[in-house]
Parts: structure tokens; sequence; C-alpha cells
């Protein structure tokens, strides 16, 4: 197994999730939005409902994170409805210390459908607080878990200490247990810099919807290349081809290049790191 490679994959998309646009709004228990989505208090209860048949984003700093102490979930994610929360620990040069919130409303039914995304951290301690569902996807940080509570989910991380150990070498670890439900679902979503246009709009219109008057084969009757035709056709005396409606705008990722982690993917069961 080639784990120096698996886990650059593993890098690669965690940090193409990072750069999916949120679409989550934050609520209070009566279903308002939060005044505020982004100066969440201590102590905060939070409550989120899912749009059915797509991706969810939820976008959070670590400290925003550790600012909520209760996550309620108005209905559940599934396999066509999963939810990706995206930590980001920047603030903290990447260190980050979990106090994980109460996940009301979700269970390790739910967990496959679920997936913390750290991309850009390199140390984190799950330090207190309930059960966290969902897959831990943090590729390039080294977790440690000193919370009894479960992990319920996978984990894939540079490297795992859970513990540390109580008592004598050989006594138990003093960390919860890891439930496994691997992430199984595919993930798609808008980034936040390229909005382009949904893969089920291919009649997008190129640059240069016009041929130029130097294409002696273009028919006057019908001045636009037909969008299903990728390679139009040219004359001996026209060396460049009009470009095709799909050149000029870039697809948004589809799924086989998702940064989805795939439920067969390596770094699940007894090895959670690339060490």
């Amino acid at each position: 197994m080639d784990f120096p490679s698996l886990f650059g994959t593993y890098r690669d998309r965690a940090d193409l999730m990072a750069s999916c646009a949120n679409t989550v709004v934050l609520r209070d228990a009566a279903g308002d939005p939060l005044p505020d989505q982004d100066d969440l208090p201590a102590g905060s209860q939070i409550y989120i409902e899912l749009t059915e048949g797509r991706t969810n984003v939820l976008r959070l700093t670590g400290e925003q994170l550790d600012d909520i102490a209760g996550l309620t979930f108005r209905n559940q994610p599934s396999a066509d409805t999963p939810l990706l929360i995206d930590v980001d620990t920047t603030g903290t040069d990447g260190e980050f210390v979990w106090h994980t919130p109460n996940m009301a409303g979700v269970s390790g039914a739910n967990a496959p459908y679920i997936l913390w995304n750290f991309a850009d951290a390199t140390d984190i301690t799950i330090a207190d607080g309930d059960s966290v569902e969902g897959t831990v996807f943090a590729p390039r940080a080294d977790l440690t878990d000193l919370d009894p509570a479960n992990l319920e989910g996978d984990v894939i991380v540079h490297s795992l200490v859970a513990g540390p150990l109580a008592g004598e070498p050989g006594g138990p670890a003093n960390a919860g247990e890891i439930h496994y439900f691997p992430f199984d679902a595919d993930l798609r979503c808008d980034t936040g810099t390229d909005p382009t246009p949904t893969p089920s709009d291919p009649t997008s219109s190129p640059t240069d919807p016009t041929p130029t008057p130097s294409d002696p084969t273009s028919d006057p009757t019908d001045p636009t290349p037909s969008p299903t035709d990728p390679t139009p056709t040219t004359g001996p005396t026209d060396p460049t081809p009009t470009p095709s409606p799909t050149d000029s705008t870039p697809a948004p990722p589809r799924p086989t290049a998702s940064p989805t982690p795939s439920p067969s993917d390596p770094g699940h069961g007894d090895g959670y790191g690339d060490d």
C-alpha cells in the first residue's frame, strides 16, 4: 500500500472540499435565521435544516465550532442529502482543541453521510464533549482523542493517539470507542470562487458564438455552432476551429473527481494514519 501517495490524494481532496461555498443557515430554536451568522456566543444552541437532494455545506472556523454547545438537526442527512462541515483552523495556526457539541437528531445510522473536513489542521485534540457523528477527515493532522465519548464514523488523519493510557503501560486508554461507519455519499458543491453553471446546463454559450468571416465553411443560415457538436468541421483555409461551448467555462467537480473519501478507500479499519 502506497500510503504517501494515498494521503497526497486525501490532502488534495481536503483542499477541494475547503473551497465549497456555504449553503447551510444557522437558526435558533424557533427556526429563525440567526441575525449574525458569523458571531456566535459561547454556548450557542444551533439548529440546522438540510436541503433535500443536494450536498449541504456548513463552513465554520474552529472558534465558531467550539462556541456551539448544541447542534440540532431538524432533518437527517442521507445518501442524497449529505452534510459537509468544513472547519477552518488558520486562526489558530492549524492547531485546534475540540470541545465537541451535542449533536441532537442524528446517530450512527446517519454518520455515513456526515463529513468533518479539517483541510488545514495539523494538530487536533478532542478534549471533551459528546460523541462525534461522522467521518473526521484531517489528512495533515495529528489527532489526540482524550474524550471518553465515542467517534461514530471513520477517522482519516496523519496520526492517531487514543489516550493517554490510564495507569501502567498496557492499561486501558482514556478515550472513547471508534464505531466504524465509513462515509458513503458523493459530495458535489459550488466553490466560492467559481460560480460556473451546473453540469445540467449543457448549452452555455461560448465567448465567441459567431464564426469569423474567415471561415468559408460556415453556413450563413446557421451562425451558431451546435452545443452537441464538440468538433466543428473546418475547411483547409481555417486552421483554428471555433471553440466548443464547453471550452470557455470549466465544469464544477464531477463525482469521479469529487473530494469524497470513497467507502473503499484505504485508511479505514485498524490503520488510521499515513505513518
